[in-house]
């Protein structure tokens, strides 16, 4: 819904650099391409529980002081969509309350209900914790869903739950903080296309932008 991705790596990037971790960034991002949660790739890569939960407020604090825009065209889909019954819901790996204040400042705010927006403050698991899925499909009333992404850890959040996903970004953007040339971006980049062509393709829908949404969320109804 929003462009975080770009965000999310720079802040990943600054925060292992702050804690003089940069050989430990291409592992971050291959963790990341392989669609892992940051707190599992965090003990991978040996660090203890109070270092970890450093980095992890030092990522909130950036991503939050970080201005976010929605998405071209997400606004009119959304509206369009929820006209004939859908629900939507945010899965965020940030607070909620960063979600639920870009959505108010894009008056977006009536198209959500705020119990549906799940981050890292109001949920005990994150993406691509089936039961983040799970749990909002509880709390709406709802028996499916279609999952809305673009990053690798979407997708895998679709495969865990056995849902379909309409992926926004056929690969990763290239992050600036690392720059084209970094090998981690190399890494990062090969290991999406792996994810690509292991998933279930049957079950993965492209896109290049909302607007196009509405279109093939009808696509993936005929199919079910």
């Amino acid at each position: 819904l929003v462009d975080s991705e770009d965000i999310n790596h720079k802040a990943f990037v600054q925060i292992f650099r702050e804690f003089h971790l940069e050989d430990k960034i291409a592992k971050v991002f291959e963790g990341l391409a392989g669609g892992r949660d940051f707190a599992g790739i965090m003990a991978d890569i040996g660090l203890d529980t109070g270092t970890r939960r450093l980095m992890e407020r030092r990522m909130e604090e950036i991503v939050s002081a970080s201005d976010l825009h929605v998405l071209e065209g997400a606004p009119e889909a959304i509206r369009a969509l929820k006209a004939e019954g859908a629900k939507f819901s945010i899965a965020t790996l940030n607070v909620s309350k960063k979600a639920l204040d870009i959505l108010k400042r894009n008056r977006m705010d009536d198209l959500f209900d705020p119990e549906l927006v799940v981050g890292s403050d109001n949920l005990p698991w994150e993406k691509p914790n089936p039961r983040v899925v799970f749990e909002v499909l509880r709390r709406s009333g709802r028996s499916r869903a279609i999952i809305v992404g673009n990053a690798p850890r979407d997708v895998m959040l679709a495969k865990n739950c056995n849902l379909p996903i309409i992926y926004l970004k056929p690969t990763m953007p290239r992050s600036k903080a690392v720059g084209s040339g970094e090998e981690a971006v190399r890494v990062f980049e090969a290991r999406v296309k792996e994810l690509e062509q292991r998933y279930e393709y049957d079950k993965i829908y492209w896109g290049r932008s909302w607007s196009e949404i509405p279109t093939l969320i009808e696509e993936v109804l005929a199919a079910e």
